[in-house]
């Protein structure tokens, strides 16, 4: 009786195979399948199974529904073979979706690609290009947890099945999101995991040469080793990318007359490839290297250093374009071309703004011009000192990042010891004033008999006051 109920729950949770038929199943087919799951012995499930599968040979459910029938009645090599089919055509549905959700990445359609990607990894849970593919798209999302978690998995299974391409794959891919969030030792640990299996890889070698040579911080440089696989990946592949790449190279070792003709190269390769691509996004490069100094990464915030994505989407539109992928290549210039001038509207505006706020320097009088205050705001610091009967006093000093002022200042009063205080502030450039707000100092509120309470305090300066 145990066992007829443990069969009873199996079949119970049949009907959910219906969810996977196929749209060009046939009703017939289908009809067949459903007597399969509603018949009461194991040989009349067989043959209502089997009438369905030579309706319809690709019916995964089909092959699925009777494996369980095989089982039940002890026919276990028999099972074992309508699985392994059922898992081939599921792997086949798998595939189709996963070249789908490639198509859709292509077209910029990441959440579409993704869903495919999703229907994929259902089917087939093992499946590491799957996995593989729905990381690319979180990580050209921005979302690079999930891109690391989903590399990570696919790196797993592409082990554990010997697939040497899709463990290319996934380390590279893992390597790019960690790039972009900024884990350059990673990055440079994933990238030579890439060169173990395969040295020729001229992508890795470009993106293992471009963080060591342009790392923000310094103990991931490398300009040796950045020239030696720059080098290696412009001959192995020659395109945008790895050129820009070796151009950073050289410039970090101080062969700046050589960076500068990698750029030019760039421009030349991409207009004879028909591109829409100029050096108008390397410009920023090209200065630099100009006034002998190395190209630096920023450290990514909400994702990676503008620049760096440009040449890379140029990078990818040439390969596009090598493969006869004319439309996608456009669209990818595209993007790099809007990428770039966004980023260089938003870095204008920072100067812009940093312009303002230096303009704000100068000597001020406060308090119906009782007090006087020598005020400079440069590289990012505000500096106040206050004229006293003694003369100027370093009052204080703060950072200042966009239109915030952080910092602290030393206090001395008659109801405390010397002691460091906090002050925040902000600057209305609208306005033309700023002001600053100290916490926590005590002062006495009256004379010098009453007690002391702790006090905040706002100045606040306006440019009509400036002298």
């Amino acid at each position: 009786m145990g066992q007829r109920n443990s069969a009873l729950q199996r079949w119970v949770l049949m009907p959910f195979l219906l969810l996977v038929l196929s749209a060009c199943v046939t009703n017939e087919a289908a009809n067949w399948f459903n007597k399969g799951i509603e018949a009461s012995n194991g040989d009349e499930k067989i043959a209502n199974f089997t009438r369905a599968i030579e309706l319809n040979h690709e019916m995964a459910a089909g092959f699925k529904g009777r494996a369980l029938a095989y089982n039940d009645l002890g026919r276990a090599d028999k099972a074992i073979a309508d699985q392994k089919t059922a898992k081939a055509f599921d792997w086949d549905q798998s595939a189709a979706l996963v070249n789908r959700g490639i198509a859709y990445k292509n077209k910029g359609q990441f959440d579409l690609a993704i869903q495919d990607y999703d229907e994929a990894i259902h089917f087939t849970p093992d499946m590491a290009q799957a996995y593989g593919n729905r990381g690319n798209a979180y990580d050209l999302k921005g979302l690079y947890e999930k891109a690391i978690n989903d590399q990570t998995r696919s790196i797993t299974l592409a082990k554990a099945s010997d697939d040497d391409h899709s463990l290319i794959l996934g380390y590279f891919s893992r390597g790019h999101a960690y790039q972009s969030k900024g884990s350059y030792n990673l990055t440079i640990r994933d990238m030579n995991e890439v060169l173990k299996i395969a040295p020729n890889n001229a992508h890795a070698r470009a993106h293992l040469a471009w963080v060591r040579a342009a790392a923000p911080d310094a103990v991931f440089r490398d300009g040796k080793l950045a020239v030696e696989d720059a080098e290696k990946a412009a001959g192995l592949e020659l395109n945008a990318f790895n050129l820009a790449v070796l151009a950073a190279a050289y410039a970090e070792v101080g062969r700046f007359d050589k960076a500068i003709k990698s750029l030019a190269q760039v421009n030349e390769l991409l207009n004879r490839m028909g591109g829409e691509g100029s050096l108008a996004e390397f410009e920023k490069h090209r200065k630099r290297y100009g006034a002998r100094k190395p190209w630096r990464m920023s450290h990514p915030a909400g994702g990676p250093d503008y620049t760096t994505t440009v040449i890379q989407l140029n990078g990818r539109a040439e390969r596009a374009r090598a493969y006869g992928k004319i439309e996608e290549a456009g669209r990818l210039e595209k993007k790099a071309l809007a990428v770039g001038e966004k980023g260089r509207r938003q870095e204008q505006a920072k100067i812009s703004q940093k312009q303002q706020i230096e303009a704000l320097s100068g000597r001020y009088s406060t308090a119906g011009g009782r007090s006087q205050w020598q005020i400079n705001f440069r590289n990012g610091r505000f500096e106040a000192r206050y004229l006293s009967r003694s003369g100027w006093s370093n009052f204080f000093s703060a950072t200042v990042t966009g239109t915030e002022i952080n910092g602290r200042y030393d206090y001395h009063g008659d109801c405390q010891k010397a002691s460091t205080i906090p002050l925040q502030g902000r600057i209305d450039l609208n306005e033309k004033s700023f002001r600053i707000v100290k916490y926590g100092h005590n002062k006495r509120r009256g004379g010098p008999d009453e007690p002391c309470v702790p006090k905040t305090t706002t100045t606040k300066w306006y440019l009509k006051d400036r002298q």
